[in-house]
């Protein structure tokens, strides 16, 4: 069930993200600074944000997995290049 949820969020957003970057030249918008913002200080942020790394080893295990083994956009790739997108609820979705 998961793995599906993933698979389909995935799909949403290369779906909804593809067709604006394409009218935009192909590259993501550009964020613009603030010049007149002001940082955000540490010390008004609520107590449940994490204001140091952490040290739990299973968050470690999780994030090193992600950055340096993940195989999203491999299987992406391989779902839009090879299945292709299909809405839901259409005969070819299954």
């Amino acid at each position: 069930m998961t793995t599906r949820f993933f698979i389909r969020s995935l799909l949403l957003v290369a779906a909804v993200a593809s067709p604006v970057y394409a009218q935009r030249g192909g590259a993501p918008p550009r964020i613009q600074k603030n010049p007149q913002a002001i940082p955000f200080p540490a010390d008004s942020a609520p107590a449940y944000v994490r204001k140091d790394a952490p040290t739990d080893p299973t968050i470690l295990k999780i994030w090193d997995e992600g950055m340096h083994r993940s195989q999203a956009a491999t299987l992406s790739q391989v779902l839009m290049d090879s299945i292709g997108p299909r809405l839901t609820g259409s005969p070819n979705m299954m």
